[in-house]
């Protein structure tokens, strides 16, 4: 088990586990990793070292009051604060993201702006 900035979630092995920029850990499964992540030379593919996320469009939304979400292959379940986003990489496939951290590591697309919070 790995404990996330929103609360412990379930891992298998052969999954990674990421560190983000704030220290943050969270677990992503083998397949989906090797999808959404590549290499940063010297690290090989495979290998403990760097990588860094392809880009990929998601939906976000920045929620106005406390929410939950569940996650990973065990539906684990995560709890956001008002002011967090809730992020939809894919079909089932949801993640909470620190508001802080959002604005620091996604770009809103063109003529968006990131709005008052959304109530749930």
């Amino acid at each position: 088990m790995v404990q996330t900035l929103e609360g412990p979630v379930r891992y298998r092995a052969g999954d990674a586990l990421l560190t983000g920029i704030a220290g943050e850990c969270w677990p992503i499964g083998r397949a989906k990793f090797d999808a959404a992540y590549e290499p940063v030379p010297p690290t090989v593919a495979g290998t403990a070292g760097a990588y860094r996320r392809r880009p990929l469009v998601v939906r976000a939304r920045r929620m106005g009051a406390p929410f939950s979400v569940r996650v990973g292959h065990a539906d684990d379940l995560l709890q956001g604060r008002a002011g967090d986003w809730l992020v939809q990489y894919g079909r089932n496939d949801y993640g909470i993201v620190a508001c802080d951290l959002f604005a620091q590591t996604y770009e809103l697309l063109d003529g968006e702006t990131p709005g008052p919070p959304a109530s749930r």
